[in-house]
């Protein structure tokens, strides 16, 4: 059965998923008291740090399919979290921004994600902060460029 081992211990894709479903995990439940889920925190954060996108550039910023995100946006605007808006260069588009709700909001899970992020790194030196930020960005770069090249 040596043909169907697999080396787990040093897979980079089973340690970073293991590692994302406990960070989401460990959101969803900060998050709870908000009536707000991990996805739609992560959609709050994208449009806080630019508000007016497209649902495409949103979709395609959370690695998403433009129809899965559109029922969760549906859900966001009921809510009151998100509004969308005409576009102004094509009445066609619409663009995303924060809905009256995510406002007064907006701090208290921000210090959410903070505590998150504290917890999952406590005991790491900050020097060793910086490097996992560091490596994991250039994991993204490498397989972003073995993309673009492979699209060619």
């Amino acid at each position: 059965m040596a043909e169907l081992d697999y080396d787990w211990d040093q897979s980079i894709g089973a340690a970073v998923f293991a590692t994302a479903r406990r960070l989401r995990a460990a959101m969803a439940r900060e998050l709870e008291p908000y009536g707000v889920t991990h996805p739609q925190w992560m959609i709050l954060a994208l449009l806080v740090r630019r508000d007016g996108r497209a649902q495409g550039e949103l979709a395609e910023e959370l690695g998403v399919e433009a129809s899965t995100l559109c029922r969760t946006l549906d859900g966001m605007e009921r809510s009151g979290w998100i509004r969308r808006v005409g576009c102004a260069e094509d009445r066609r588009r619409k663009r995303i921004v924060l809905g009256a709700r995510a406002r007064p909001v907006w701090q208290e899970m921000s210090a959410v994600a903070h505590r998150v992020r504290d917890r999952a790194l406590r005991g790491m030196p900050e020097a060793d902060r910086r490097a996992l930020l560091g490596h994991l960005a250039q994991v993204r770069h490498n397989l972003r460029a073995s993309e673009t090249a492979d699209a060619r």
